[in-house]
């Protein structure tokens, strides 16, 4: 056994070292100034020059990016790089001939290369990789590009944050109901005067009460547009990780499928058992119940925001989705806490309600006989509200405290499941080597890659939790549990 693995580092070795001692010789090239990438028509001069080996033009992979609106990730430790439109991923490794797309395994005619702390990357193959129409005018040296008639399509369908909120908080039910409130306060705030020299304290009370509507309801206009907009901004992003987790279950049904006729194969052929292929065909239909159920989740995402922007039922909109994480770190919660309850809303508002119940008993001496209810009651009523401010400031305190903890528990998940993908690609990328030396099928590099799939998208989900989390720790009032 121990023979067998000294043979396998032998060979990993070898090839490794004949590899790298290949770069020098593989390319001749020639120095150009000035190439051309023409997409749709529109023409970009770029300075980097072009690559041709055996036929394969190899392009600069930061130009073809940015022409193509992708996104790059390079990994220094492993010598790989992450092309990233839509929910196409595609992941080259500098001098391996084997590329993945989406998880699935292909071979790339010519090997990406690093020249002159450049990474070169087959032109042909990225475009294609995206569904684009590429070629190369080598008379011209232009690059030509056509964007896939879907994408056009959807381009026109593409609904941004900014666009859904605008539309959904002038249409939501709380924005309109939070109009009326204010525009009703304000009016009654207006129309009741005080005529000058009038000391009738009940007035002066009731003015005093209309004043804080008026100011809450201007308030509250503020207030419903933000949390609206982040409730609409939390749906949409809702809805977009179940998209990308319902490509990835569609390609392990894809994979799981593959491995379902193998173990046919394999049954009539005595190599397994029976129960070994039902094991397949159970987790076969379990992975379609998954995705069926994932689709119904999908739809009714999609129609509860459809209806709040009050667009149709089966509409079916590209959504916008970025993903900005970054760690909370340490937070002095005593400071933060009490800064937020000088400038929280609510906490303003019961805060005021506690300041207009103390001036109704300090003015009650002062009513003579005008009083609407017995000194007894308006000190109670006092009491009343300072036990709810009181109560009210702990709630927050401990809705802050709470917030901070789970973003601390987050991003220690995150930072764990991190340190796994890492060592998940780090085996991955052995795998590969395995496999460009023929000792690994493409259907256990597809396995393995699956692997890093399932743990983004984790990694990705729990990020987008951490900032929807972030965003109410930063501003309780997006979701005021503290109130109930």
């Amino acid at each position: 056994m121990k023979s067998k693995e000294t043979l396998i580092k032998i060979f990993l070795c070898c090839f490794a070292l004949i590899t790298l001692m290949g770069f020098n010789n593989t390319f001749s090239y020639a120095d150009v100034s000035k190439t051309e990438i023409s997409l749709n028509g529109n023409v970009t001069e770029i300075e980097e020059k072009t690559i041709s080996v055996a036929g394969t033009t190899l392009v600069p992979i930061r130009a073809i990016s940015e022409m193509l609106d992708a996104d790059v990730y390079w990994d220094e430790a492993l010598r790989e790089v992450v092309i990233a439109k839509g929910n196409t991923d595609i992941i080259l490794k500098e001098g391996s001939h084997t590329a993945f797309v989406e998880n699935k395994v292909l071979k790339l005619t010519e090997a990406p290369q690093i020249i002159d702390g450049k990474m070169y990357v087959p032109l042909r193959f990225i475009g294609e990789a995206f569904d684009y129409e590429v070629s190369w005018n080598d008379m011209t040296r232009t690059i030509n590009i056509i964007t896939p008639k879907d994408e056009l399509e959807e381009s026109a369908d593409y609904l941004t944050y900014n666009k859904a909120i605008n539309s959904g908080v002038r249409k939501s039910k709380a924005y309109k109901s939070a109009q009326v409130s204010a525009e009703k306060s304000s009016v009654q705030n207006d129309d009741f005067q005080l005529t000058l020299g009038t000391y009738y304290i009940p007035a002066i009370q009731a003015k005093e009460g209309l004043k804080l509507a008026d100011k809450w309801g201007e308030m509250q206009l503020n207030i419903a547009a933000e949390q609206v907009g982040f409730s609409i901004k939390t749906s949409m992003d809702t809805i977009s990780l179940k998209l990308e987790k319902l490509e990835n279950l569609k390609e392990k049904a894809g994979f799981l499928s593959t491995k379902l006729s193998k173990a046919r194969i394999e049954y009539n052929l005595g190599a397994i058992s029976y129960a070994s292929l039902q094991d397949a065909e159970t987790t076969y239909l379990l992975a379609l119940q998954d995705i069926a159920a994932l689709e119904k989740e999908i739809d009714t995402a999609y129609a509860e925001l459809n209806t709040s922007l009050e667009l149709p039922y089966e509409q079916r909109d590209n959504l916008e989705f970025t993903l900005d994480y970054e760690p909370i770190g340490d937070v002095d919660l005593w400071r933060k806490t009490n800064e937020d309850l000088s400038t929280d809303p609510y906490i303003w508002l019961v805060r005021q309600q506690e300041d207009l119940a103390n001036f109704k008993l300090i003015t009650y001496d002062y009513m003579f006989n005008s009083a609407q209810q017995s000194w007894t009651l308006t000190k109670l009523d006092l009491t009343e509200s300072k036990i709810n401010t009181t109560e009210t400031e702990k709630a927050f305190r401990r809705v802050i405290q709470s917030r901070y903890n789970q973003l601390k528990l987050l991003e220690e998940s995150i930072s764990s499941l991190e340190i796994t993908l890492d060592q998940v690609k780090r085996k991955v990328d052995v795998a590969r080597l395995s496999y460009d030396l023929g000792m690994l099928t493409k259907y256990e590099l597809e396995e393995a890659q699956g692997n890093v799939a399932d743990l983004n998208q984790t990694i990705k989900e729990l990020k987008v939790q951490h900032g929807q989390l972030k965003a109410i720790f930063e501003k309780p009032y997006l979701a005021p549990e503290y109130m109930n």
